[in-house]
């Protein structure tokens, strides 16, 4: 991916039923990102299929916020809903810290619109600008894209930055009240890269999410 990567040999993990088999889950890794002189602990997510076949490896989300899904979802009486959610979710997020266009390609509809809000600040290093939104102010600017134009200017960014880290400030998960099985989300995303840092805020991923 996107960093460098160690993992912790002395593995301690959960084992989980998915919809589609079971999941093993917090095998605790080091990423290290020379260029942004940070590391991060991160746990991976290995899923199987019902016949006990690996299909998949993701980054997981943060586990405080995987915890409290797990609350809500006992609460709500609705957790297999929501862990399709956190799943989707953990399979966007490695797609960006890998560099995978392709996946990103498949997550988004066709008639996706993108939209970004934020404010560009030159920072103290000369050539590292810092995206910075402040919703409140109003020289705020909006930046509107189809899914070709943003999967393009991401194909970019992958290309072009070293280091790349992905994490959400904030999620929620959303049940619609008016419709049966169906959800939304809204995410604060901080993206890091090796020129440039930006928050952005997403909430219109409602109608990728009508589970029966």
């Amino acid at each position: 991916c996107s960093s460098d990567l160690f993992v912790d040999f002395l593995v301690s993990a959960d084992v989980n039923k998915t919809f589609n088999g079971w999941e093993v889950r917090k095998i605790k890794v080091l990423n290290n990102y020379p260029s942004l002189q940070r590391q991060a602990t991160e746990y991976l997510i290995l899923d199987f299929d019902k016949q006990g076949k690996l299909y998949d490896v993701n980054f997981g989300i943060m586990e405080n916020l995987y915890q409290t899904f797990v609350e809500e979802g006992k609460l709500g009486n609705d957790w297999g809903n929501r862990q399709v959610i956190v799943k989707f979710m953990e399979k966007y997020r490695t797609a960006y810290m890998c560099r995978d266009i392709a996946t990103l390609d498949s997550l988004f509809a066709d008639e996706a619109v993108i939209i970004v809000g934020r404010e560009m600040k030159k920072s103290g290093s000369q050539n590292l600008y810092q995206y910075v939104p402040n919703e409140s102010q109003p020289n705020l600017q909006y930046i509107q894209y189809t899914k070709t134009q943003y999967l393009k200017k991401q194909n970019e960014v992958f290309k072009r930055e070293k280091d790349i880290a992905l994490a959400f400030s904030t999620f929620k998960i959303n049940k619609k009240n008016n419709k049966e099985g169906t959800y939304g989300i809204s995410m604060r995303q901080n993206y890091n890269a090796t020129s440039y840092r930006s928050e952005e805020h997403t909430s219109e991923l409602q109608s990728r999410f009508g589970i029966s």
